[in-house]
């Protein structure tokens, strides 16, 4: 993909509202997008390798992805995973540096920069909505490094746990369920374990009574405060809805 110019985040900044706050346009809005060429990518099966020539934004429509990047020593450090709705493929230069996987097969909307450049030029809805989303991603990157340097083995498992199930709350509202469509050695190379560790983790967790496994993709959590206590109250389980109750509590 193409690295966006600077002229963009020129425009961005410029299209920001007297006092910081956000014009009403939904950053996944169509309208604010140029069109997308559709592509299927089997499972285990790379999107973009590291070193491909970066020209396109992706928004993954169906399955999931890992993003993730080898290092020098031959270990794997996945950096992010993606679920339906989600943006990714962003990089600073002309160059990918990281690799992007299918974790199942994955259907995914490819848009091309040149093209998202063009219509921020043109569109204050695009340039808004190119804004909110990079704000969103930089505001999640240090989440996450702030999650990684301050939480121990089991606080990372659990916050992630919490997370995931976040994610599938609203359509599974009987109970907090984690979906892991992802494999163990995934989750160990995501939280920066071992995937003896995060196999140790997951048994403590269940012998406590926290969690239990009726298969190796799908974690029912028992009691989220055990989790949110060891996670440190990182994962927000107070955000609120438009009814006013806490999502994660309105689930358990």
């Amino acid at each position: 993909m193409l690295a966006l110019s600077e002229s963009m985040f020129d425009m961005a900044e410029a299209s920001r509202p007297a006092g910081g706050a956000a014009l009403a346009v939904p950053f996944l809005a169509e309208a604010a997008w140029p069109q997308a060429a559709p592509q299927m990518v089997p499972r285990d099966h790379a999107l973009y390798a590291e070193g491909d020539s970066a020209r396109s934004w992706y928004r993954l429509l169906s399955g999931s992805v890992r993003v993730f990047r080898v290092l020098r020593d031959g270990r794997r450090h996945i950096g992010e995973f993606v679920f339906p709705g989600q943006f990714f493929g962003f990089e600073p230069g002309p160059e990918h540096i990281q690799r992007a996987e299918a974790i199942e097969a994955a259907s995914v909307a490819v848009y091309s920069c040149e093209r998202i450049e063009r219509r921020v030029a043109e569109d204050s809805a695009a340039r808004e909505a190119v804004r909110n989303l990079l704000l969103e991603r930089l505001a999640a990157a240090q989440e996450r490094i702030m999650n990684l340097g301050r939480l121990d083995a089991r606080g990372r498992l659990a916050a992630f746990l919490l997370a995931m199930a976040q994610r599938k709350c609203k359509s599974n509202p009987s109970g907090l369920v984690a979906e892991l469509p992802m494999s163990r050695i995934d989750v160990a190379d995501y939280l920066g374990l071992t995937v003896e560790t995060v196999s140790r983790l997951f048994t403590a967790l269940r012998c406590a009574g926290a969690i239990r496994l009726p298969t190796a993709n799908r974690v029912e959590i028992l009691d989220a405060a055990a989790l949110d206590a060891a996670s440190g109250g990182t994962v927000d389980t107070a955000a609120r809805d438009s009814g006013g109750e806490a999502e994660l509590r309105r689930c358990a």
